[in-house]
Parts: C-alpha cells; sequence; structure tokens
C-alpha cells in the first residue's frame, strides 16, 4: 500500500488482482504470502534471502527497473473513523501552491519501497526461480521495455538465483491468473519449468476468450531450465522416515489422517475461514517420529512461528493443487488397512 501523493505522482494504484494471486500462489506452495502494506521492502529482502522459489505479483517501474513495495505504516496517515473507514481529505481552495510543495515533501524517499537491479545485485540468493508477474502502470512508470526487463533479469541471475521467468508484454489479469496456476500446479508434479510453462500457456490458449497469442505468449524464460523441489517426492519420503518407528508409526499415520480428511471436508464444503491447530497439539497426539511435517508441508499444511500472542501453528490447506490430499488420503488409508 503506497501514500497517496506516490500514487497520484507514478500511477501505482491498488492491486487487488496482484493480492489474490499472491494468496493463489503461496496456497498451492504451502506458504505464507507478503501482501499490502506488509510486503516492505525489508520484509521482502529478508523472505528471498533463502528462498527457493520468489514469486513477485507487483508494479514495476521498467524506466527505473525497479520492483514496487511497500513503504510500511504510510497508510495509517490517512484518517480514518471510528470504524476504521478512511476519511476524505478537505481541500481549502485558499491555500497556496505551497500546500503542493509540503505534499512532496512528505513524500517517502524512493529508495525506501522500490527494490532496484543495483539492491538486488547486493544480494546472495539461492532461488532456483524467480517468476515477475508485472502489472504495469503505463504512466510515468513505462511499459516493459528491453533494457527495464534485462535489467532485472540479469540483476537476479548475478545475484545467484537460476532462472528467471518474465512478462513480454501486458496480458489481461484473468489469463495472468489462469497461467500462474497453471504453471504452479506442473511445478509442483516435478515438471521443468519450461515444460510447466508450456502446459500453462496451452491452458490459456483453451479458454475462448484467450485463444490469440497476445494473450497467452507473452512470457519467457532467461536462465537454465530448473526444476522446484517435487512435493510427490517430499511425501514419500516422509512416509519413509514415519515407518522407521514400527511401535508408534500407525497411530501417527492415523492423526495424520484425520488432518488430512478434515482439510478435504471443508474443502468440499467451500470453508472460506482459515483454520489452524497448535503444533504442540499435533507433537502430543504424533508422538516421538519423524517425518510428519514433512508430509503435512508436501500436501499444502502451513506451519508458522510464533506471533501476536499465537503459539506454533499448523494452517490448513484453503485448496488442494493438484489432488496431493486426496491422493495422500488414499495412499495412508492403504497403509493402514
Amino acid at each position: 500500500m503506497l501514500p497517496q501523493n506516490v500514487t497520484d505522482r507514478w500511477g501505482w494504484g491498488v492491486l487487488p488482482n496482484a493480492e489474490q494471486e499472491a494468496l493463489v500462489v503461496c496456497e498451492q506452495v504451502g506458504v505464507k504470502p507478503l501482501i499490502g502494506s506488509s510486503a516492505t521492502k525489508e520484509a521482502i529482502l529478508e523472505a528471498i534471502s533463502g528462498a527457493e522459489c520468489i514469486h513477485l505479483a507487483t508494479h514495476v517501474s521498467w524506466k527505473l527497473s525497479a520492483l514496487v513495495l511497500s513503504p510500511g505504516g504510510q497508510e495509517q496517515n490517512a484518517k480514518t473513523n471510528g470504524n476504521g473507514q478512511m476519511l476524505p481529505e478537505r481541500m481549502d481552495l485558499n491555500d497556496s501552491d505551497d500546500s503542493d510543495m509540503e505534499s512532496n515533501a512528505d513524500m517517502p524517499a524512493l529508495s525506501e519501497f522500490l527494490l532496484s537491479a543495483a539492491d538486488i545485485l547486493d544480494l546472495q540468493l539461492s532461488a532456483k526461480l524467480v517468476v515477475l508477474s508485472a502489472y504495469g502502470s503505463y504512466g510515468r512508470s513505462g511499459k516493459i521495455n528491453a533494457e527495464g526487463l534485462i535489467g532485472l533479469a540479469r540483476a537476479f541471475l548475478a545475484a545467484g538465483a537460476q532462472c528467471v521467468l518474465v512478462p513480454l508484454w501486458s496480458v489481461p489479469e484473468l489469463a495472468t491468473k489462469i497461467f500462474m496456476r497453471s504453471l504452479y500446479e506442473g511445478l509442483l508434479r516435478g515438471l521443468k519449468v519450461s515444460s510447466a510453462m508450456s502446459e500453462a500457456m496451452q491452458k490459456v490458449q483453451e479458454t475462448k476468450q484467450f485463444t490469440h497469442p497476445s494473450n497467452w505468449a507473452g512470457f519467457m524464460i532467461i536462465g537454465s531450465d530448473i526444476k522446484i523441489s517435487n512435493k510427490s517426492t517430499m511425501f514419500g519420503n516422509a512416509l519413509a522416515d514415519l515407518v522407521t518407528t514400527p511401535g508408534k508409526c500407525r497411530e501417527s499415520m492415523r492423526v495424520l489422517l484425520h488432518l488430512i480428511e478434515k482439510s478435504l471436508q471443508r474443502i468440499n464444503r467451500g470453508h472460506k475461514n482459515p483454520m489452524y491447530t497448535t503444533k504442540q497439539s499435533i507433537i502430543k497426539k504424533v508422538g516421538p517420529v519423524i517425518g510428519w511435517q514433512e508430509l503435512l508441508k508436501s500436501v499444502g499444511f502451513r506451519f508458522e512461528e510464533p506471533a501476536s500472542g499465537m503459539p506454533p501453528s499448523v494452517f490448513f490447506p484453503m485448496s488442494d493443487a493438484g489432488d496431493r490430499l486426496l491422493q495422500a488420503s488414499t495412499s495412508l488409508q492403504a497403509l493402514l488397512g
């Protein structure tokens, strides 16, 4: 979220579709997104330092070769009523033009919320894949251009990323949403990024209103043709770890099956509110076995560290990407007989 004076000057407005995209992608891979005012430069730099896959859905200033993030806390300067709703700002026609100068003086420095190519070059990344899902601002920040695109991609590669997926032109937001969902479904099945991208392009092309190449051909990968961690392999390895404790593994599998079945039940009933349980409550039930955390992570459960008075928690998946929950349920039921 950006201050109004920044939005007015540069045209970097609110991006509800980008936020929705972040939520969908993070649900697929089982991580917590940084969105809105939480997506500060400091928070992003910390989050991407050890990430295997980095997905950035935001405004991009192609002229400046920079990603537009949140300055953090700036939006709280706006006046609100008792219900937290923003109040309209009053303009006094008797004010002098000096008020515009004061407004500009209150504007945060660009370095506070722009992640530039120069900033990225200073990083040490271990990411296999960086996805730039750019939402263009065709005002002062400019259209996608070769210099800005190559500048950002080269910076990520030089910082240690193995592959960068970039947009070549602006694509309708619904087409982008279809593309990204399909892309990650392919990656999570163990496909290389080139094959996953090809499948995603075909998925968009098969959608009636997006058959024209301008809607699906505007993506390119730069760098190595990587794979990200295969969730199926992760599930199999976790299951193998579980059975190394024969006396306890059956009870542990019953507990894990219960959690997975509960997730499927909520998804099938269309529940939209997040649900979690404490990590400690699961530990008490599964006992001294290894592999249970990796198994839950492989099917979309999200583990959260303690924060704001909440103990270490495990959040249930909100969707079943690639039918991983269903397949896990079938596997556990077969093992339990």
